[in-house]
């Protein structure tokens, strides 16, 4: 609406709940943006191998820059791995009023009636529902992706979808034992809070060794364009010094984040 041109004063947004966003600048991993793009997931390992509860591990990763909130003075209860740019964030940031009295339960001609209270609004005004759960439903679904006769197609690394979807062929395809398959696919699915994404880490971390220990899998993921972190490391070249360091410090890192990220998941867990 913005770049359409609407005055960020006419725009109301309602919030229901505040979110943490991933900041889109450690994901860009083409040509000069990959010193940056492995600086920025270093310093995102050195929060996940170091972080003492889930609460230091929000503000870590806030402070590193990986994280981004709408507003500094609201700590979000949602996260959904969705991206965004900071300056993306900034305009929302700016808009000309931002309401955050819960789900918005009724609209009627100059009303709006949410969970906190109602609240007038324009004659007139334009309702546009940004809402959509899109996969959020999935949160509890633990469904095995192989059972008798059947695949049900799941996150194995969430977010990944794609890179899930391909994979769960290949295991189909080369390993032959019912219980390996089992155990390289275990369910990661979509998430509603910080708590659920660190029990998604752990679980994309725990398939990742299973599938890193059968010859065929662990070929395939070596050329896998579909893995963008892996696909990013590979690609760094030998004579980027930078890259390189960057790349050997995440390497470095990785058996103490998987450590300290099952820690924080068996405190969030009980």
């Amino acid at each position: 609406m913005l770049d359409r041109g609407a005055e960020p004063a006419a725009i109301t947004w309602v919030i229901s709940r505040d979110a943490w966003w991933s900041n889109r600048r450690a994901l860009q991993s083409a040509g000069t943006l990959r010193s940056g793009s492995l600086e920025m997931l270093c310093r995102q390992s050195e929060v996940m191998a170091t972080a003492s509860s889930v609460a230091a591990y929000c503000e870590g990763m806030e402070q590193c820059g990986a994280w981004l909130r709408v507003d500094a003075q609201i700590r979000p209860t949602m996260y959904h791995a969705a991206t965004v740019t900071k300056a993306e964030l900034q305009r929302l940031g700016h808009l000309g009023c931002i309401v955050r009295s819960g789900k918005l339960l009724q609209i009627e001609p100059g009303r709006m009636t949410l969970q906190g209270g109602c609240i007038d609004s324009p004659a007139g005004a334009l309702y546009i529902d940004c809402s959509a759960s899109a996969l959020s439903r999935n949160c509890l679904d633990r469904t095995p992706v192989f059972s008798p006769g059947r695949i049900d197609l799941q996150f194995i690394r969430f977010p990944g979808l794609c890179l899930s979807v391909a994979l769960t062929g290949i295991i189909e395809a080369f390993v032959e034992s019912d219980a390996e398959k089992q155990r390289m696919t275990q369910v990661a699915p979509m998430i509603d809070t910080v708590e659920d994404w660190i029990d998604r880490f752990v679980v994309n971390a725990e398939n990742q060794q299973a599938w890193m220990g059968h010859e065929a899998v662990r070929s395939w993921l070596g050329v896998c364009r579909l893995d963008a972190v892996a696909a990013m490391m590979r690609a760094v070249p030998a004579d980027d010094v930078v890259a390189c360091r960057w790349r050997d410090r995440l390497r470095e890192l990785a058996p103490d984040v998987a450590a300290n990220m099952r820690r924080l998941r068996s405190m969030s867990t009980g």
